[in-house]
């Protein structure tokens, strides 16, 4: 049924939810799951002096959210796999499962950025809307 697996991770409580979600479907499937990070860094932050700095600390919890990742996979026994990007979350999810041709996106309802989410659109509603293959958002 599928493959590969797509799931972003950003630390929150719900997209550990996905990811356990998503690591489960594997098992079961054979299944190879991928988590993404995605660093979040607006491109006008680029002229900062201070830009060098911030995206190194972005980086540097992307490590640890998919440290965590990497964990909670462990038990499940499945073929794992991460990545960490930077851009605009919704663009960087779709980018990845188009190029990586996941049959399957598991994502949070909602991630560490509610605030935003609420002012802006949620990425979970954008993935759902723009994304190519079948996408089961996780409360």
């Amino acid at each position: 049924m599928y493959k590969k697996i797509l799931v972003p991770v950003d630390g929150s409580e719900f997209s550990r939810a996905a990811l356990k979600h998503g690591a489960e479907l594997a098992r079961i499937t054979g299944a190879h799951l991928t988590a993404v990070h995605v660093l979040d860094l607006p491109p006008q932050m680029k002229s900062l002096k201070s830009y060098p700095l911030l995206k190194d600390k972005l980086a540097e919890e992307g490590e640890k959210i998919l440290g965590e990742a990497r964990e909670i996979s462990a038990p499940y026994n499945i073929s794992f796999s991460e990545r960490m990007c930077l851009g605009a979350p919704a663009d960087e999810i779709l980018h990845e499962a188009r190029q990586g041709r996941y049959d399957l996106i598991v994502i949070g309802s909602r991630g560490m950025g509610e605030v935003k989410s609420w002012l802006l659109g949620s990425v979970s509603r954008r993935v759902v809307k723009h994304a190519k293959c079948p996408v089961l958002v996780v409360k």
